[in-house]
């Protein structure tokens, strides 16, 4: 929407965020080293605010900044508590949420201004200065003259890269083979004996940092070893290692958006009985913001199904909730799809 509508976007980060958060419950600690209070040694201190380490530490702050956006005039959307919203007659101002990380959208300079200074006077702001470059892992490169906009996590990439010493892995051009298909452990679900021999294979961390990429072609194979997390031996430590090979190789790949259209369309496929030892078959998805891809999903079925029909159903009902939510936040945002709403699936009969 930035990209498309060339809209100002910037962003803010509170400092010690979580020290803003007014607690409810009674919780008390001990004296700081270093304070002494003559004649009280045997007291502790109630604590009025809430501080980092306190379990409801990010639910509290989460409650101060709402109270804040909702006395400067911010509704929140329904579909999205973390988007509010303010809207006065011709100006539309945002505010995204992500933890102590807020995303300011507006069409002017001025009106982000006049956000961040009621932010940066409400609470300890640092203003990290232009547009939008750097916010949650992902690098944002934007070209304001040509509309378009590309991000990616070379950063987190080469980390990945890093972490599990594959420096001088050679890169592949696929994060997983067909033909290689992955089945549970002598068929159960655990066997101490291969268990041990994978020991020193970090497999399960391996797995989780995979799953951070902004590229939707690893999801189908993320979601692959991700059902091993108890149960792996060597095929599926080789696997995780075909991923971040393919990971080493796009280090610069990521998502470029660009394009005026702002219409919602969607594409829904299955791969009937995919899970070799349960026979159960994976849905996939992706969401389409004009021509830009801007979610997906690859997730194995609960329940068995007897034809891929069947299967092709409950994979396009996994895409229809994510189409319904995309269509309602996008309605909220003025963005309205009317009633063509394009969903598309390689069956006719699952529709």
């Amino acid at each position: 929407m930035v990209c498309i509508e060339d809209l100002e976007c910037e962003q803010v980060d509170i400092e010690t965020a979580f020290q803003n958060g007014v607690l409810e419950e009674e919780v008390y600690m001990q004296l700081p080293q270093g304070l002494k209070v003559p004649g009280q040694e045997g007291l502790v201190c109630r604590l009025q605010k809430s501080i980092y380490g306190l379990k409801q530490a990010p639910r509290a702050w989460h409650k101060a900044l709402v109270q804040y956006l909702t006395t400067a005039g911010f509704e929140a959307l329904q579909c999205e508590a973390c988007i509010f919203v303010r809207s006065t007659g011709i100006k539309t101002q945002i505010v995204d949420i992500y933890g102590d990380d807020l995303v300011l959208i507006a069409k002017t300079k001025g009106e982000v201004a006049e956000m961040k200074a009621g932010i940066q006077k409400a609470f300890r702001g640092k203003d990290m200065g232009g547009p939008v470059s750097y916010i949650v892992g992902i690098k944002v490169v934007r070209d304001r003259a040509q509309r378009k906009l590309w991000i990616n996590q070379q950063l987190s990439a080469d980390n990945i890269v890093n972490r599990f010493n594959m420096q001088h892995a050679f890169a592949t051009k696929v994060p997983s083979i067909p033909e290689k298909k992955l089945r549970k452990v002598n068929g159960v679900d655990a066997t101490g004996d291969v268990m041990s021999d994978m020991a020193t294979k970090p497999f399960r961390q391996a797995s989780d940092v995979s799953d951070e990429r902004v590229e939707a072609e690893l999801a189908f194979s993320i979601q692959d070893v991700s059902l091993f997390l108890n149960a792996y031996a060597k095929p599926h430590w080789e696997a995780v290692k075909q991923i971040i090979k393919y990971v080493k190789g796009t280090t610069g790949h990521g998502l470029g958006f660009s394009g005026s259209d702002i219409r919602l369309s969607a594409y829904s496929d299955s791969d009937y009985a995919a899970e070799e030892d349960e026979r159960k078959s994976v849905s996939g998805y992706v969401t389409f913001i004009g021509n830009c891809a801007v979610t997906w999903s690859s997730r194995k079925q609960r329940i068995v199904t007897q034809s891929t029909v069947e299967a092709e159903y409950i994979a396009l009902a996994h895409c229809t909730r994510e189409v319904l939510f995309i269509w309602q936040l996008l309605s909220e945002l003025g963005y309205e799809q009317g009633r063509h709403r394009y969903l598309k699936t390689t069956r006719h009969a699952s529709l």
